[in-house]
């Protein structure tokens, strides 16, 4: 007899196909102002004689988006750093897509930059044409730039002018932080930082290095007992003293979804990429995200030889082992019982890859403890405030391993108290995640 709190096959797929929106990321250039020491720009076997994604591959890469099954497009531009392109780049979207809107679509733009181009006219040109700007700003001066390393002097300066300004204009700036190594223990620093320079809200990619990539900083690599150690700390600390603004994604995400007052939004938290995030690089080359860029076992095809509906459909040969292989990892996690599943949803797959590294995403995260213990420790300082959470292990225990304290009966309900289907997908998780 099935047990029915394992998810099947037809779920898991039903979950991806009810997502109604398309996270479409598109490289417009490798070519950047910074030298990253962890972005996959820096591939070396990239052609570097293609400075600028082609004008028939732009257009056909946003002609094709209208095709998909999802209601909404979100166009989100990166590169390498996207506005090299200038105004008339984003001109030329623009156009193109006014152009090509088809088929009842809506859709949006965002730009991921660097900052470190300051450039009121293009930032006005933008934001009057509702083009959301997010940068990268991983910290005080020393750790950004130990990270992220300017090609000339004063770049880091030009970036925070560039977060004043985008957030006076636009109302507000989206701020992505890269943990690495140099970045553990710092969680004051950093959290002190951000609220020094008027940002009050953002959001945290951990840096696991992978010494078998192109680009590979083994140096800035964390451990997963340092993610733990890191994101524990920097909760604490933002309870204590920005309880009125909290300002952590990930962090903030877990929250809501222990208190059942929002949903999960990171894409890392609603097992929902698959068929429903693409990423396009300046050669065509379709992957599921900038992390897999690299990786031929990830390639789903090229967009100049098929259809962008067929690259991120569930039929697509490379998908269709993802989806394969990913609910083989979820349907580990449900017989583990683990309380958090509802959170975590079995994680990002590229942190799955990371646990193994043989080409497949079967396995579970390399964070998966880590993650355990950030979230059990949320618990518990919650219900140290006498707030009320979903699993209640603040008064019971549990682990990630399936060794968990209370019955059988307890863990199955917390795990799937609010499953709208087989356990993963959240009643809470909706068009909003």
């Amino acid at each position: 007899m099935r047990d029915a709190y394992i998810t099947t096959r037809d779920e898991f797929v039903e979950h991806l196909q009810s997502n109604t929106k398309l996270n479409l990321m598109v490289v417009v250039t490798r070519e950047c102002v910074l030298r990253c020491r962890y972005c996959y720009a820096r591939d070396p076997n990239h052609r570097p004689e293609n400075r600028m994604i082609a004008d028939d591959l732009l257009e056909k890469v946003i002609s094709d988006a209208f095709d998909v099954r999802q209601r909404h497009i979100d166009f989100e531009w990166t590169g390498g750093e996207a506005l090299l392109g200038g105004r008339p780049f984003f001109e030329k979207v623009l156009a193109l897509q006014r152009r090509h809107s088809r088929n009842g679509k809506t859709y949006s733009n965002c730009v991921q930059t660097s900052g470190a181009i300051y450039d009121e006219e293009l930032y006005d040109f933008l934001i009057d044409n509702k083009v959301t700007l997010s940068l990268t700003i991983d910290g005080p001066r020393d750790l950004h730039e130990l990270n992220r390393p300017g090609r000339s002097a004063g770049a880091f300066d030009d970036i925070l002018r560039s977060q004043k300004y985008i957030r006076a204009r636009q109302g507000w700036c989206g701020v992505l932080c890269t943990l690495t190594k140099a970045s553990a223990g710092r969680f004051k620093e950093i959290a002190d930082f951000y609220a020094d320079n008027g940002i009050p809200h953002w959001h945290t990619n951990t840096y696991i290095c992978d010494p078998g990539k192109p680009v590979s900083e083994e140096e800035l690599g964390l451990t997963p007992e340092e993610v733990a150690s890191y994101f524990k700390g920097q909760f604490d600390y933002l309870l204590e003293k920005f309880s009125d603004s909290f300002g952590e994604g990930s962090l903030e995400t877990i929250m809501k979804l222990l208190t059942g007052v929002g949903c999960g939004t990171k894409c890392s938290q609603g097992a929902r990429c698959l068929t429903n995030f693409v990423s396009v690089d300046d050669l065509g080359n379709a992957t599921l995200c900038p992390k897999f860029v690299g990786y031929e076992d990830f390639r789903f095809g090229n967009i100049r030889e098929s259809a962008m509906s067929d690259l991120v459909s569930c039929d697509n040969p490379v998908l269709k082992r993802l989806i394969d292989e990913r609910l083989a990892a979820i349907n580990d996690c449900e017989r583990s019982r683990c309380a958090y599943l509802s959170l975590c949803k079995g994680g990002c797959p590229y942190y799955s890859y990371l646990n193994g590294r043989d080409g497949s995403v079967a396995r579970r995260n390399v964070l998966c403890k880590a993650r355990y213990d950030i979230c059990e420790h949320v618990d518990r300082r919650l219900g140290s405030y006498g707030i009320k959470t979903a699993t209640a292990v603040s008064a019971t225990g549990g682990d990630p391993a399936g060794a968990d304290r209370r019955s059988s009966e307890q863990r199955r309900g917390n795990v799937h108290q609010q499953a709208g289907w087989g356990g993963v997908g959240s009643a809470r998780e909706g068009p909003c995640a």
